[in-house]
């Protein structure tokens, strides 16, 4: 037998261990594919309808939020309709900026509903207003579920980073996606 010393052995060892733990962290394909939707339709080339006005929704404005809709309100052929935080404040705050942007853009952004003081009221936002797009800036914890229920609810999702903060809520984003036809794109920060 040829003399393999304990260094070599512990390092080839070691490698395949780690190579068989890899492999089981990968789904087999066959595996993967069957648990996706027959009807699964890849986003990729997907080009929405276009809209004449774009009805715009928030959830989150206390930092980042606040910033994306300041600069989503400027773009021609949008419309802020909602706004959705826990604190009044925030919301008062971001509605004053979004009807003093509309003012100096053809009178947009004018009729403004806010949504504050619960957890869950963007459930509500969503609910009631319907909106074309929904810009999420919320605690990374509640991305995934915001972006997913926004989709469900026939809107678009534009989501700070990070989008999920599990591999199932990526998979869920994905599903939901290509099931309601909806786009989600993860704002990265400048």
């Amino acid at each position: 037998m040829k003399n393999i010393d304990r260094r070599k052995f512990l390092k080839r060892t070691g490698l395949s261990a780690g190579a068989i733990a890899i492999s089981n962290l990968i789904p087999n394909d066959a595996a993967a594919q069957s648990e996706r939707s027959q009807n699964a339709r890849y986003m990729g080339d997907f080009a929405a309808e276009k809209l004449s006005t774009i009805r715009m929704a928030f959830i989150g404005v206390g930092n980042r939020g606040g910033d994306h809709m300041k600069f989503a309100a400027q773009l021609p052929g949008t419309e802020v309709v909602a706004i959705s935080d826990l604190y009044e404040d925030n919301v008062k705050k971001w509605k004053e900026e979004a009807v003093a942007i509309g003012r100096g853009n053809g009178n947009r952004h004018q009729a403004i509903k806010l949504y504050h003081g619960g957890e869950d009221r963007w459930r509500d936002m969503l609910a009631e207003i319907k909106p074309d797009v929904v810009f999420i800036a919320t605690n990374w914890n509640n991305h995934a579920p915001m972006a997913i229920a926004a989709m469900k609810g026939g809107a678009h999702a534009f989501v700070e980073v990070p989008m999920a903060v599990t591999l199932e809520e990526m998979w869920e984003i994905v599903n939901v996606s290509e099931s309601t036809q909806k786009h989600c794109m993860m704002m990265e920060n400048v």
